[in-house]
């Protein structure tokens, strides 16, 4: 399926338009970004890397045990996603912040673009 929306919310993946804010407003990175997510059988690991360059850009990531949400730190410790994936699916739901309620996007490949919380 590649890197696309769910047929649910039929929208394509936008091209990354602005930098990352935090919930505070505060910058986190300012510059376009990627979200690239793979699961193994050691979890979910997911990085953010510069659009233009492709360099990683070093956020930590968190794996809730035994849960079926995941969450990418920024640089002050703020949530800037959470990745639901339910047990025996490839499909990763993505959500700014911490909460779970509206959905971005949806991916079933390795990454989609981020732009900002």
């Amino acid at each position: 399926m590649g890197n696309s929306n769910s047929a649910d919310l039929d929208v394509q993946l936008q091209s990354p338009s602005s930098s990352i804010r935090a919930l505070d407003d505060s910058w986190i990175a300012k510059v376009p970004t990627c979200l690239h997510i793979k699961a193994s059988f050691g979890g979910i690991d997911a990085t953010v890397t510069d659009t233009a360059t492709n360099d990683a850009l070093f956020y930590k990531y968190k794996d809730k045990f035994l849960s079926s949400r995941s969450f990418l730190k920024g640089p002050a410790d703020q949530t800037l996603i959470t990745i639901k994936s339910p047990a025996l699916s490839s499909k990763f739901h993505i959500f700014l912040g911490d909460q779970t309620e509206h959905e971005q996007f949806m991916l079933r490949d390795v990454s989609g673009t981020f732009t900002r919380c």
